[in-house]
């Protein structure tokens, strides 16, 4: 047991599990800032602002949840801010969700669920 009450291998895969998602979340910042670099100003330049907050947000989440498991728990402060960040970050995919999602062969929205053009 560990000192959570969580069991040895329960913990070591909840650590596991964190320390991809911070992985993954910094190499999806990263992607998003080539493509924000290199693509959309030539293709789509009214989407570099959004995608650039974006790419913002997933580096600060990142930059927030690897050292928190980087410190093995130990650093407390962190918690509260990714808690908060984690449950905005869901909610705000709640909200947005729905108005993302096409219909197969509407046509009358843009590919990423804004009103066309």
């Amino acid at each position: 047991m560990t000192d959570s009450g969580l069991s040895d291998g329960l913990a070591t895969a909840l650590r596991a599990a964190l320390t991809a998602t911070a992985l993954f979340t910094a190499a999806i910042g990263a992607w998003l800032v080539f493509v924000v670099a290199t693509v959309l100003p030539a293709r789509d330049p009214a989407h570099v602002p959004m995608w650039t907050a974006f790419a913002i947000g997933f580096a600060v989440y990142s930059a927030l949840t690897l050292p928190l498991r980087l410190a093995a728990g130990r650093d407390r402060r962190r918690c509260p801010s990714v808690v908060v960040l984690s449950l905005g970050a869901a909610a705000f995919r709640r909200y947005r969700q729905p108005a993302a999602c096409l219909p197969a062969g509407d046509a009358s929205r843009h590919f990423e669920g804004l009103p066309a053009r």
